[in-house]
């Protein structure tokens, strides 16, 4: 035993890595299990104990006409009511220095809805008040400041005050949640409460009743038996209920009618009392104002009496008045036109002097453009020069290319020809086409690079023993030079009066005969007549080169780069010298050449030799390249004598005299029989000469092609000749110059055109200065016409000024007089009239009392006739009186902490499971291999006489620390930092106490009994079925499976096409199956949690976009009284169709009944409303199709939740519960999220219910949701009689999404703990991958793979089974979600079922992160491996 426990702690040390993954799976397994589902009871019992601590009511009771103090004693004398106490409840207006809000007031309880004081004390006094801390952030009041309260309507006077010190703040029971409900003051929404003694409250009647009922306190709350026992204490009181509502109606009835009576007979007294007094009055009104209209009438007369004597004497003064103003006008009018001349005159002189400026410029812009336009004259002179030049050049360089290209067509269609290629070649533009064919060009191009290669070394031999030495190593080589060379040869000798050789190999034996090389024989000419050159020059005894492009110099142009001059004026790489130039054979090579080269001249200074011995000299031309404007076509023309003006160019491209003629029919036949007779090696007769006049007919004709070898030479490839392709190129590189020439030729041809266009505008201009010139002469004459004008008409209005002023001198004395006459008489009127107004100051004063009795009197009978209608009212309301008896569930601070810890009860009853059993399915795993893999060691100790429980014990206990260890570390983690942090994000919107941990007998049990059994049971299983062996078959390794072939070996060409490592990956994929899903299961696990957790978010936060965006189109709801009377209806419907920023409204029915089907019954709001309208305000269509859904009067539409808690479905029937029961039909079922509900008709509604339709609420569009806008429109609306709330949707839709939000939280733990799960799951594959595999890792280390092969050896594994385990996981999630989404769905509400794509995607990407890090772990694990251990004898 010893043994085995040394053993067993050994196999934990040697494998901790795998004893770790297994405890930190099982930790993140049970935590995860203990956390999620020890939360929703820690919510419930920390709710409970802080309800129970405040002694939160059971029940409470609310009656329509309010509840007496006999109305408390009969409730608590009811059974099961522990304790009732009455509280007094209104709403009202707080106001703060910058802010007014609607409050819930409250009478401070004694023993029930006990509050909590966070600062100060309670009130104590009638004028003291506690309120909440937030009423005080929102106020900007403290502690000790005064709160102003006002109260309005029914409880304008329910308080002994209005102004309130505040003594603390409170926390209540009564509000958990940030919900302080509605009110019909203001917007319609309460913002805070606060709380006031109740001698604060001057009320004949409570509110409300707060009652406990017995035993309830020692059931938890949020669960049923508690709801049960609430619910049936509340059964038996609803009977009480209605009973003790009629007696209060009967007794309020009968105090009203009272009340009114007595009321209207005040009023008519008082009405008719007023009545007589203002009738008094008027008629005392009347004859103050008949005294006064007669005094007005005799002081008018006596002002028209003065008014006509007066106008008399104005008339007369009128008239000398108005003959002067004639005279002013006529002379104000004639110093307008003469200031309007002047300023003519001016302008004129302005316009005069901006014109001459004008013609100036223009004249100096004339002068310009006639400048830039002889500039471009030139240009386009100089341009065509260019232009002529290039095409001369361009036209040399081709006719260079094509002679050359003739040359080489014969022999080049001979060796085509004995290649087995049949083409007509004869001419040179023959073999360029051949050259460009696609089927025979390449053949063509290696034709002709095999003619300029036997060029290219016959010109690069210094002398015929190079030749010779030449036929002895390379035999067939040498003959097909020698066969090139032979007529050549033949001419010297026929000069030298030598016979003619007749072969190539006649000519090598003679070289070869000679061997020694003799003295050559003395010219018995010393100056031999030249024989004429091939090309038709001769050449005269001082060896000057006369024109014939012949060079015998062996000089390079080192300006031309890779092109070497031959000397002879053959330049046949036209295209790629660096500097343009090309010589054309005149004997002129732009460069600077010594020693046999052209120094740049033009002149060669030495070195070449032609057959006669002459020294050839070139004549110095200019290269015109210089000027060219493509230096790459540039030709130098040959001038030596005469100037070439043919329109074909010399191609520079002429051979040595000894060689030209005849070259192409030589060099053809040579290299057809050069073959032949190299086979054949006839070795004809030849003469020993005594002197070696083959040498020297060789070495001549040698030193004449020796000039052509560096012509010949590619510029590509140094050293050797010229290709096909290179002479293609050449040509290829005319072609572009062609097109650069004709792109010249249109850009001139533009520029012509612009030069033209140009000169046409500069005379257009040219004429016009010269009409401007004329005008302005013209203009100057005007204007001096004009001057003259001007000063006479100064003198004429001098004269007439003089006579005006003499006129007012006269007309002054006149109107002095009148003044004065005048003065006195209104004198006189003017006391007259001061009297009148006195007595109509004291009329307009009797008038105004008049007037303000009158409207005094009015008011105060219309305040009585509205207190009156508003008496009528309530004994209206007091028809309907009604007791309400609500539990809990009516609070919905109370009810949303209880559906919250629902929400977290479903989750935990399903995610964590799955969770459990993706850790599960791996630790089974890694227990059944870590068994299978052992063998050999449980053979040696089953051999060694250890018992099987002995054995199996170290691998039981191996599984069972690890999960008892990770269980009991999840448990800890489990039951204290889940909880935490779940409840911590819910305390943001529920005032209560920290969370209150327990720990559950339960789940503790399940969750450490699930972990043994993950790893111990599978152990155990795994040791029997080992163990059933016997010892000898144990010792020995298990035998490999046999090798067969896998399924993608079957598809032929796929297999063909794969690489051998590719190859490897899938027999080991397809060959161990049981590894390959194991693994693919783990991680497909693990994908599909995250994309359940990842969908579970997006369904969760997509729910309010989706009812309040896509399906609510409508701004805000009004809901109106009950009892509303119909004059109250029509006032409000007509505020609605006049206020310009509501655009558009629906009347409707809103009311609450309760809906039941044969399996389930459940609270839904039943909406009428007009079928045509309600598509603008309500998008009903099908959930599945989208299809829309029409309203009609044969059934109604429910909403998809309440038709699958019912389970209804189109055409079935279900039955409502209000006042009576009703049977429906459902005609559609519309997809909906928030709350149940039942769309039907005004028609369908009459026809079920048997009652008249009328609405009482309205469905408001706003032109802006804006909500500033929507409290100014709500505070208009609830001033209204009738109307008791106004609710703005986005308002309810931001507390729903508040909730939703706390679960978004929750969920994102779940997806945090669903990576973490997958990390280790696939770490742990991984790992017990790599283990299985350590031989076969290690061999193949052994046969020379490096670590990061060996590593890509596994990774294309992992990625394979990565890829095949992602694919899994998507399908597994998108049910997985759905599943997860119908299970945490609460009856109020449906969730968004469909997954979001981006959760594939995430969950895709996660995984892959994590196959990514744990392939870079797995990495360093197999760098580790120790080969030799590794691949010990497991014999």
């Amino acid at each position: 035993m010893k043994a085995i426990r040394k053993e067993f702690w050994r196999e934990i040390r040697n494998t901790r890595s795998r004893f770790l993954s297994i405890l930190i799976l099982v930790a993140l397994a049970v935590s995860f299990l203990s956390g999620l589902r020890s939360t929703a009871p820690d919510m419930k019992n920390t709710g409970d104990s802080y309800l129970d601590a405040q002694n939160f009511m059971d029940i409470q009771v609310m009656s329509t006409l309010g509840l007496t103090e006999e109305d408390l004693e009969v409730l608590s004398s009811q059974p099961h009511i522990l304790d009732v106490e009455g509280i007094w409840n209104i709403d009202a207006f707080a106001s703060g220095p910058d802010l007014d809000i609607v409050v819930k007031v409250w009478s401070l309880p004694q023993r029930i809805n006990q509050v909590t004081v966070t600062d100060g004390r309670l009130p104590e006094a009638a004028d003291e008040c506690a309120v909440e801390e937030n009423l005080l952030e929102t106020l900007g009041l403290e502690v000790g400041d005064t709160l102003q309260l006002k109260t309005q309507g029914d409880y304008a006077d329910a308080l002994t005050a209005s102004a309130f010190t505040i003594v603390g703040t409170v926390v209540s029971p009564y509000y958990i949640s940030v919900e302080r409900g509605t009110s019909t003051l203001g917007t319609g929404q309460v913002s805070a409460y606060v709380y006031l003694p109740a001698s604060s409250f001057d009320m004949d009647s409570y509110t409300s009743a707060f009652l406990l009922v017995e035993g309830a306190k020692e059931l938890t709350a949020f669960y049923s038996d508690y709801t049960d026992l609430v619910d049936g204490v509340i059964d038996t009181l609803e009977p009480l209920g209605k009973e003790r509502a009629a007696l209060r109606r009967e007794e309020l009835v009968d105090d009203a009618n009272e009340e009114l009576e007595k009321a209207q007979k005040e009023l008519d007294d008082a009405k008719a009392e007023a009545e007589q007094e203002l009738a008094d009055a008027w008629q005392e009104l009347l004859d103050a104002r008949a005294q006064l209209d007669d005094g007005w009438a005799d002081l008018s007369e006596g002002k028209e009496t003065l008014a006509q004597e007066t106008a008399d004497a104005q008339k007369k003064l009128s008239d000398a008045k108005k003959e002067l103003a004639d005279a002013q006008i006529e002379l104000d009018d004639g110093e307008q036109e003469y200031a309007k001349g002047v300023i003519d005159y001016q302008d004129g002189q302005r316009e005069t002097a901006e014109g001459w400026k004008d013609y100036e410029e223009g004249l100096a812009e004339y002068e310009d453009g006639k400048k830039e336009l002889d500039e471009a004259k030139q240009k386009l002179d100089d341009a065509s020069a260019t232009l002529a030049a290039s095409y001369y050049q361009l036209t040399t360089a081709q006719n260079q290319l094509q002679q050359l290209l003739d040359q080489l067509a014969q022999p080049v269609g001979q060796i085509l020809a004995q290649q087995g290629v049949s083409l007509p070649i004869t001419s040179g533009s023959e073999l360029l086409a051949a050259m460009q064919d696609e089927t025979y060009g390449p053949a063509v191009r290696q034709a002709m690079t095999q003619v300029l290669s036997i060029l290219y070394q016959a010109s690069g031999m210094a002398s015929a023993d190079e030749l010779l030495a030449l036929a002895q190593t390379d035999p067939v080589t040498a003959g097909t030079i020698a066969q090139f060379l032979l007529p050549s040869v033949n001419q010297a000798l026929e000069a030298m009066g030598q016979t003619p050789l007749t072969s190539a190999q006649e000519l090598l034996t003679r070289l070869a005969a000679e061997n020694v090389e003799p003295e050559p024989e003395p010219d018995p000419d010393p100056n031999p007549a030249p024989e004429p050159a091939p090309g038709g020059d001769t050449t005269d005894g001082d060896g000057t080169d006369t024109g014939d492009g012949t060079d015998t110099g062996d000089g390079t142009d080192p300006d031309t780069g890779t092109n070497p001059d031959t000397g002879d004026g053959t330049n046949p790489d036209t295209g790629t010298q660096p500097d343009g130039g090309t010589d054309t054979g005149d004997g002129t090579n732009p460069g600077g050449e010594t020693d046999g080269t052209d120094p740049g001249d033009g002149t060669e200074t030495g070195g070449g030799s032609e057959t006669g011995g002459n020294t050839g000299t070139e004549t110095a031309q200019t290269d015109p390249g210089d000027t060219d404007t493509d230096p790459d076509t540039t030709t130098d023309t040959d001038t030596d004598t005469t100037p070439d003006t043919s329109t074909t160019p010399d191609t520079g491209s002429e051979t040595p005299p000894a060689i030209q003629e005849g070259t192409q029919g030589q060099l053809s036949a040579a290299l057809v029989h050069q073959e032949g007779e190299g086979e054949e090696g006839e070795e004809p007769d030849a003469p020993a000469p005594t002197v070696p006049y083959v040498h020297l007919a060789l070495d001549g004709v040698l030193e004449q092609l020796r000039p052509l070898h560096d012509s010949l030479g590619s510029t590509a490839n140094p050293g050797t000749a010229m290709t096909g392709d290179e002479v293609l190129a050449s040509h290829q590189q005319i072609q572009l110059g062609w097109a650069q020439y004709q792109g010249g030729v249109l850009d001139y041809e533009d520029g012509k055109k612009q030069y033209e266009d140009g000169l046409a505008e500069l005379e257009e201009a040219k004429a016009e200065l010269d009409d401007a010139k004329a005008k302005l002469d013209d203009a100057e004459r005007e204007l001096l016409d004009a001057k003259e004008q001007l000063d006479a008409s100064r003198a004429e209005l001098d004269d007439g000024w003089k006579e005006y002023r003499d006129g007012l001198v006269e007309l002054s004395d006149g109107e002095k007089e009148l003044k004065e006459n005048v003065a006195q008489a209104q004198q006189e009127l003017s006391d007259a009239t001061h009297d009148l107004r006195e007595g109509e100051v004291e009329y307009n004063d009797g008038l105004n009392k008049y007037y303000d009795g009158k409207r005094e009197a009015e008011e105060k009978i219309a305040d009585g006739e509205k207190e009156l209608a508003d008496a009528r009212r309530k004994v209206a309301d007091i028809d309907t009186c009604e007791w309400y008896i609500l539990s809990r569930d009516s609070n919905p601070g109370y009810l949303g902490f209880g559906q919250d810890a629902d929400r977290m009860g479903n989750l935990a009853s399903v995610f964590p499971v799955l969770f459990f059993l993706v850790a599960a399915l791996v630790c089974l795993t890694t227990m059944t291999r870590m068994v299978e893999d052992q063998r050999v060691q449980i053979g040696c100790l089953k051999a060694l006489g250890y018992g099987r429980l002995t054995i199996s014990r170290k691998y039981l206990g191996y599984g069972a620390l690890p999960a008892l260890l990770g269980g009991i570390l999840g448990l800890a983690i489990g039951y204290t930092l889940f909880p935490t942090m779940i409840f911590t994000a819910y305390q943001i919107m529920y005032d209560v106490p920290n969370i209150q941990l327990s720990v559950y007998a339960d789940t503790t049990l399940f969750s450490l009994a699930a972990a043994l059994a993950c790893t111990t049971v599978a152990t155990l299983w795994a040791c029997l079925a080992t163990l059933a062996a016997v010892p000898a078959e144990l010792m020995r390794p298990r035998a490999p499976k046999p090798g067969k072939r896998v399924i993608l070996e079957y598809i032929r060409p796929l297999w063909r096409r794969m690489s051998f490592n590719m190859k490897v990956t899938a027999r080991n994929l397809f060959r161990y199956q049981k590894r390959f899903w194991m693994t693919v299961i783990g991680i497909g696990g693990c994908t599909a949690l995250i994309i359940a957790g990842f969908g579970m978010r997006s369904s969760l936060l997509v729910t309010m976009d989706r009812q309040y965006d896509e399906l609510y189109h409508y701004t805000a709801q009004l809901s109106l009284s009950e009892n509303v009377l119909d004059s109250e209806r029509e006032v409000i419907a007509d505020h609605i169709a006049s206020d310009s920023r509501i655009t558009d409204s629906l009347p409707c029915r809103l009311s609450s009944v309760t809906a039941e089907s044969s399996s389930y019954s459940l609270s839904v709001y039943l909406d009428v409303v007009p079928p045509e309208e309600i598509g603008d305000f309500v998008d009903l269509h099908d959930y599945h199709s989208k299809a829309p859904l029409t309203l009609d009067d044969d059934g109604v539409i429910i909403t998809q939740k309440m038709a699958e808690l019912l389970d209804l479905q189109v055409g079935d029937t279900f039955t409502v519960d209000s006042d009576g029961r009703f049977t429906l039909t459902v005609t559609g079922i519309a997809e909906h999220y928030l709350a149940h509900f039942i769309y039907m008709t005004p028609a369908c509604y009459e026809q079920v219910f048997g009652e008249t339709y009328s609405s009482n609420a309205y469905l408001l569009t706003f032109t802006s949701d804006d909500q500033e806008l929507c409290d100014e429109v709500f505070a208009e609306l609830m001033d209204l009689n009738g109307v008791t709330a106004a609710t703005r949707m986005n308002s309810t839709r931001d507390t729903y999404q508040h909730s939703m939000e706390r679960i978004d939280f929750v969920v994102v733990i779940v997806i945090l703990s669903a990576a973490a799960l997958a990390m280790v799951v696939l770490y742990n594959l991984s790992n017990i991958n790599i283990t299985e595999r350590q031989r076969e890792l290690a061999t193949i280390k052994v046969l020379g793979f490096y670590d990061r092969e060996v590593s890509a050896y596994v990774y294309r594994e992992n990625i394979v089974l990565t890829v095949f385990g992602i694919a899994l996981g998507i399908a597994m999630g998108h049910f997985l979600h759905v599943w997860l989404v119908r299970s945490v769905e609460i009856e109020l509400m449906m969730f968004g079922r469909e997954t979001d794509p981006m959760a594939y995607v995430w969950a895709a990407c996660l995984t892959v992160l994590f196959s990514v890090l744990v392939n870079l772990m797995a990495h360093r694990k197999m760098k580790k491996i120790d080969m030799v251990e590794s691949l010990k004898s497991a014999e």
